[in-house]
């Protein structure tokens, strides 16, 4: 038997790590997640998905500009909050409407 300290028993070492090791039948991996939602999605669904998530985040945006609007004393309080949040708001929902309605059906 090899010793440890041996030099023949660490070239044995290295050729069984490098040279047998993968050659050797694996244990097939697990798939822990269910991808097959993923994989029968086609692109057009996941653009009309996008859209419809850009204009949900638009109208939250405009209401929430809307909201702002009214509980302001005067204009000049929150005006740069809701000049940005009216803008991105207006972005959003265009952007997310015109997705939705450029996308083609797959029947």
């Amino acid at each position: 038997m090899l010793r440890q300290n041996n030099k023949e028993y660490e070239l044995f070492v290295v050729f069984y790590r490098y040279f047998v090791t993968p050659l050797l039948p694996r244990a097939p991996e697990k798939q822990y997640f269910n991808l097959t939602f993923a994989k029968n999605l086609s692109s057009m669904n996941l653009k009309r998905i996008f859209g419809a998530v850009l204009t949900i985040l638009g109208i939250g945006a405009l209401i929430y500009a809307a909201v702002l609007f009214v509980n302001s004393g005067s204009l000049t309080d929150n005006l740069k909050s809701l000049i940005i949040y009216g803008a991105l708001g207006l972005l959003f929902f265009i952007s997310g409407i015109s997705l939705v309605r450029t996308t083609k059906d797959e029947a």
